[in-house]
């Protein structure tokens, strides 16, 4: 069996992890890991209902600027940015996760010439509460498909160790 694409061979969880080719969302509580891919695109002046349009996708969640919502916790935010975000099913491991965002967008470099000239667009790699050594790998045909986007990868790797002292 082929290591996760975010896994060492090293790491000792990487067998329960891999065991049933991803992760559930019981598993991933448990051991308080999370693993999200997104595609985000931010502007001030972003229409969600306008990207929708020319990604031919609906997102995972989106806002205009200046909207207001609640928070668990009873705070009143606003939004400084536009935000049209499509997020992977995080049952799947990294790979698995950018393949289905990849293969719910428009593909077409017309389209993407002209959102990254108007919006910053980005593909978040979240990895949180990991433990030991990690390798997050996307193949060369993915990371070409972003790359033909203009579409940066950007990793945040987050440990669940706390500093002492």
């Amino acid at each position: 069996m082929k290591p996760p694409p975010f896994a060492s061979k090293k790491n000792k969880r990487w067998k329960r992890l891999s065991q049933a080719g991803k992760m559930s969302p019981e598993r991933m509580e448990h051991h308080h890991e999370t693993v999200r891919v997104a595609l985000r695109i931010t502007g001030k002046d972003l229409d969600p209902g306008e990207i929708s349009g020319l990604l031919r996708c609906e997102p995972t969640s989106a806002h205009r600027y200046g909207d207001t919502w609640t928070g668990p916790s009873g705070t009143l935010y606003e939004a400084g940015s536009g935000l049209w975000e499509l997020e992977g099913n995080s049952q799947h491991l990294l790979e698995g996760q950018l393949e289905q965002i990849l293969g719910q967008v428009e593909g077409d470099p017309e389209v993407w010439k002209g959102l990254v000239g108007r919006y910053r667009c980005s593909l978040m790699v979240e990895m949180e509460g990991l433990e030991g050594d990690w390798t997050a790998r996307f193949s060369p045909e993915n990371l070409g498909q972003l790359g033909a986007w203009g579409i940066p990868v950007t990793l945040e790797i987050r440990s669940s160790r706390q500093e002492t002292g």
